[in-house]
């Protein structure tokens, strides 16, 4: 049989197709890459495939080995180069774009109609009766062709809607990283009722953080991706998801090439209409209440915590799977003075708006009692006096529903408050008819410490106490409320054995430590809310601490600025000098002219705070005033005030602690040791 001089070319073509993908982590590309294996297989050719690691010279570099390689056609999947070079390269052989389309002669493309996708993702959800839905879009500077397809499908069906007003688009972290959008959500305090999420990988990290936020899905957070990967079908995700019918694009992308070798010169521009497959990720929106409750829950809890160099904390809060969902569990991390740090876990009485919101004030009341540093059992005198006082408030005036709601969540609320000191690396508790603490020792072994009990809150007929337990560096602190540790089928005791399991051999990383105790004590359908606090503290080095016992013979005062200055040379605090050589005098002047023996001074580095404390044998509160200009005294703690960026009064059971604190400079370096 005789060739003719189209078949002999053709015939002398290697059977070899190149894929260049955009990169290998977003399983489209695999679905992609399926489609153009099936077809290719079925017309006797072979396939190369390589990456462009999402960098455009990259790309152009794969393509150029390819034409050196003599390949028969490329395909390009998600190009980031530029439309002429593409155009040019098609020249040079047949080339198709998959995902992209370029009004060029010299080559062919196939992709998705990006904006009705985008439109079926959204009105699906509002078909659910959701009108609260945000746009999760993808991070700043990683923008690609179809993300404005996406993105104004989603603007457009919310506008459609009558929902303008709903718009807001959220952007995810770097390399499809959703959970950070789902982190600025919460700190603004508004949560959808709904999210589309431009790909389906950043909804996998979204569903993530939902749960390790508190946030069920479907009931509290319908879910809807892009792309309909085969991790959106798994049994334990779900996914509701937009489908690119990315095998068949890979498939036509396979039949262009084919047709360009075959003599079709003409340019073929295909788009796919794409479909909604939908799964366990979406549910009708049909929990208002439960949704409040959650968002204002989320709203009142603190958005971050931060314990400085003492402590390294972690949280969990898990909601109820209760109508109402959220409810008044909640805790806290507030720096005191001399630095330490306060630790708090409480619970209110009920679930809903109400009980979130007496949560909220509660919450407030202990902030503002801790800046008043009173001892824990005196806190929590004061907070009961607050809750007795709201419930004869609420009992003497006419109040509606939602006030009286509130009264009744804070009356019977309880509440655990402890202190830790990093210097004497112990921990002051003290409780109101809430569960003990767990402390894990070095050694893994768990221990409940024998608090005085108190009453819960409002009661008022027994008084607080409180016990100051040893936690030196390396033991563990668990904080948490009895939603964690009770249950329908156990009792607390039972549950606060399981709990003591759980925290056994606890490893190096808190939120392994939550995520662990969560998984072993939280059912998947918990009837009550449950909180959790964990802390490992550092102690402070000595070498951070320099204290200095002092007679009330004025002469000291010189002693106390000698020690100051040798101990801020050592610390390499030296800009800090003249400033703390006031204060010691002021502050050791005072204690030795109004005050008694003993006195002591003592000085704390902390990584950007120096502090300045003085110990005395009296109870008497200092009073800043100002002299006039005919007044030899009483401009000190004026001084005092001017000199530090805050200071207080803090009293003990020998007397009263005066301190002040100074930030450091930033260009300090100290010869401290690193914390461990």
């Amino acid at each position: 049989m005789r060739l003719t001089g189209s078949d002999q070319q053709r015939e002398a073509t290697p059977r070899t197709l190149g894929v260049v993908l955009q990169d290998l982590h977003n399983p489209i590309f695999g679905e992609i890459v399926y489609g153009v294996r099936d077809a290719a297989d079925k017309a006797g050719y072979h396939v190369i495939i390589t990456t462009g690691r999402a960098r455009p010279e990259v790309e152009m570099e794969s393509i150029e080995t390819f034409l050196a390689l003599g390949m028969a056609g490329i395909i390009v999947v998600a190009p980031l180069m530029a439309d002429a070079q593409l155009a040019a390269m098609g020249r040079a052989v047949p080339l198709a774009l998959v995902g992209r389309e370029l009004a060029s002669a010299t080559l062919d493309s196939v992709h998705t109609n990006e904006y009705i996708g985008a439109r079926l993702a959204v009105e699906h959800l509002q078909g659910l009766g959701h009108e609260d839905i945000a746009y999760i879009d993808i991070a700043e500077g990683a923008e690609e062709p179809y993300n404005a397809e996406r993105r104004a499908g989603y603007h457009d069906a919310m506008r459609d809607a009558g929902l303008s007003a709903r718009i807001r688009a959220i952007r995810a972290g770097p390399a499809h990283d959703g959970s950070v959008a789902f982190r600025r959500i919460l700190a603004a305090g508004n949560v959808p009722t709904a999210l589309f999420v431009y790909n389906d990988l950043a909804a996998l990290a979204v569903q993530d953080e939902c749960v390790h936020s508190g946030f069920e899905v479907p009931d509290e957070i319908s879910l809807v991706g892009f792309d309909n990967t085969f991790l959106a079908g798994l049994e334990h995700v779900s996914l509701t998801s937009v489908d690119q019918q990315a095998r068949h694009t890979g498939g036509l992308a396979v039949e262009f090439v084919l047709e360009r070798l075959a003599g079709r010169t003409e340019p073929r521009h295909e788009i796919v209409a794409p479909t909604l497959v939908t799964r366990d990720s979406t549910a009708r929106c049909s929990t208002r209440e439960r949704r409040a409750a959650l968002t204002l829950q989320h709203s009142l809890m603190p958005q971050g915590l931060s314990a400085g160099s003492a402590l390294d904390v972690a949280s969990r809060y898990v909601p109820a799977n209760a109508p109402s969902s959220a409810g008044g569990d909640w805790f806290d991390v507030i720096p005191v003075s001399g630095a330490r740090v306060a630790l708090v876990v409480g619970d209110v009485v009920g679930h809903g708006t109400n009980a979130a919101a007496a949560m909220g004030l509660l919450r407030t009341a202990v902030r503002t009692l801790a800046a008043l540093d009173l001892p824990p059992d005196d806190l929590l005198a004061h907070l009961d006096d607050l809750v007795i006082s709201l419930g004869e408030e609420s009992a003497r005036r006419t109040v509606d529903n939602e006030q009286r709601d509130v009264a009744a969540s804070v009356l019977g609320a309880t509440c655990l408050y402890a202190v830790y000191d990093p210097v004497a690396e112990s921990c002051t508790v003290a409780r109101a008819g809430h569960p003990p603490p767990a402390i894990v020792a070095v050694d893994g072994s768990v221990t409940f410490p024998d608090l005085p009990a108190g009453p819960p809150l409002g009661l008022g007929f027994l008084p607080f106490g409180s016990a100051e337990l040893e936690l030196p560096r390396g033991t563990l602190l668990a904080l948490y409320t009895d939603g964690l540790v009770e249950a329908r089928d156990w009792d607390i005791e039972v549950g606060m054995s399981h709990l003591a399991d759980a925290l056994t051999d606890a490893g190096p990383m808190l939120d392994e430590v939550c995520d662990k105790v969560v998984a072993a004590l939280v059912k998947s359908s918990p009837p009550d809310d449950a909180a959790l606090l964990v802390a490992r503290p550092h102690g402070l080095d000595g070498a951070r601490v320099a204290t200095l016992e002092l007679s009330t013979d004025p002469a000291v005062v010189a002693g106390a600025r000698a020690l100051a200055n040798r101990k801020l040379t050592e610390w390499g605090l030296e800009e800090l000098q003249f400033t703390t050589e006031l204060l010691v005098s002021e502050l050791v002047t005072n204690a030795i002219r109004y005050a008694g023996a003993p006195i002591r001074l003592r000085l704390i580095h902390q990584p950007d705070v120096l502090i300045c404390e003085v110990f005395d044998a009296s109870s008497t509160s200092p009073r800043m005033r100002h002299a006039r200009a005919t007044d030899e005294g009483g401009r000190g703690l004026f001084i005092v005030a001017q000199l530090t960026q805050r200071w207080g009064t803090r009293y003990t059971a020998a007397g009263k602690v005066i301190w002040a604190e100074q930030r450091t400079p930033p260009s300090a370096t100290a010869s401290v040791p690193a914390l461990p």
